[in-house]
């Protein structure tokens, strides 16, 4: 069965499953020549831009700046007017460009890894090499290059998409004796 990508427009689109078409990762493929991306099959691709978008609403969903304009929608994009976190209005009704820009990047991530980029344990899929000794007690476990890419591209999408997301509050107490 094709996997279709209904792409959230900025109108609140009922069934929508991603912030971007595949053709947008395709631009940034071409700038930066990402083989993995460009192997893909158009069902990878279209696979991808929807775990992306997952991605982005799980990990970041409760700290988006912005109010959903619609309980019908299916995504968390779009949302009413705002200030980002550089002090830009980010009208209501926009899919903004780093939160497209951060699903490109989760996208591509996926298709060099294609582990879950939302899960910290990478165990059971990223386990190369594993040994256990039991006198005198020894533990060893080899992982595949695929963890420190997962890391780094949920790092980037953070980076990317930090100034549509709440910074967490920093609360001082001052007490004087």
């Amino acid at each position: 069965m094709a996997i279709t990508v209904i792409l959230e427009d900025g109108s609140g689109v009922e069934d929508a499953n991603s912030y971007i078409e595949t053709s947008y990762v395709d631009y940034i493929e071409e700038l930066e020549g990402i083989i993995e991306w460009n192997d893909a099959s158009q069902d990878n691709k279209n696979k991808y831009v929807i775990r992306a978008t997952n991605l982005i609403d799980r990990l970041y969903g409760s700290r988006m700046r912005g109010d959903i304009l619609d309980a019908q929608q299916s995504l968390l994009y779009p949302r009413g007017s705002f200030m980002d976190g550089l002090g830009r209005l980010v009208l209501s009704n926009t899919i903004p460009k780093a939160l497209k820009d951060a699903a490109a990047r989760a996208a591509i991530g996926y298709a060099k890894t294609d582990i879950d980029l939302v899960s910290s344990d990478f165990d059971k899929e990223n386990i190369k090499k594993e040994s256990v000794s039991i006198g005198p007690i020894s533990e060893s476990v080899e992982y595949y290059d695929k963890e420190v890419s997962t890391t780094k591209t949920r790092e980037e999408v953070t980076v990317i998409i930090s100034p549509l997301i709440k910074l967490p509050s920093r609360q001082f107490s001052v007490s004087r004796g």
